[in-house]
Formats: C-alpha cells, structure tokens, sequence
C-alpha cells in the first residue's frame, strides 16, 4: 500500500483556490478535532489513491469525540494536516476543482514537452 499526501499549492496559497473561502488546512491533533464544530466535514491529507482519503467523516457530537479520535488515529491520520469543510457537499465541490487543475496542468505540461509552448511558459 502506497501513501499518498495531498498538498495544494495555487500561487502563494497553499489549500484555497480563487473565490474559495469554504475550507480549513490544520494539524490533525486531538485538542484539534474537540474544538471543531460538530457537523463540520473533517477529511485526512493521507489518501489510499487520488479518489479515497484514509479518513473522511462529519464531526461526531462531542460526547463520541473520543471514539472518532481513535479511528483517525487506526488509519494514522493523526499528527498530520488534514482539511476541514463546511460540508461534504463543499470537499466534493473542491475536490473536482482540484482535479480540473490538475488536468489543466497536465495538458500544460504535455504541450510545453512536444514543444507547442514556449519556454517561457513552463508549467513547472
């Protein structure tokens, strides 16, 4: 099994996208998950592919806190960044808007290699 840790990196910003203010990076710790709101969508920035984070869950009402800490730390995703979203709705919305950039890049990349792109547009 691979491990996979997703860093977004768009200009000088390092998790929002243009116009996009709907999520959170920050170190998955214990403190840090009893602090969050219940009902937010917290997923880990491990992933067992491109399509399957090791851990992606609503917070739990505070009262079963400790029993969702212990499966992110099952799935070691503790002490590591992890992303915090209004809602899944909102992680699936990024998420396609992180795979279209990805693609984008992708074709920059493929053009500027077969030559059809000037040096001084090099997407890497």
């Amino acid at each position: 099994m691979v491990e996979v840790e997703v860093v977004v990196v768009v200009g000088n910003d390092n998790y929002k996208y243009k116009g996009d203010d709907m999520h959170e990076r920050h170190k998955l710790t214990r403190k840090y998950l009893m602090s969050l709101t219940e009902g937010l969508y917290l997923v880990s920035n491990l992933w067992h592919n491109s399509t399957q984070p090791y851990f992606a869950e609503n917070v739990a009402p505070i009262n079963l806190r400790e029993k969702q800490w212990d499966r992110i730390k099952n799935v070691n995703a503790d002490q590591r960044l992890c992303n915090v979203f209004k809602s899944k709705k909102e992680h699936t919305k990024w998420r396609e808007q992180f795979n279209n950039n990805i693609k984008e890049d992708n074709i920059r990349r493929m053009m500027y290699d077969n030559g059809r792109l000037p040096p001084s547009t090099r997407p890497f």
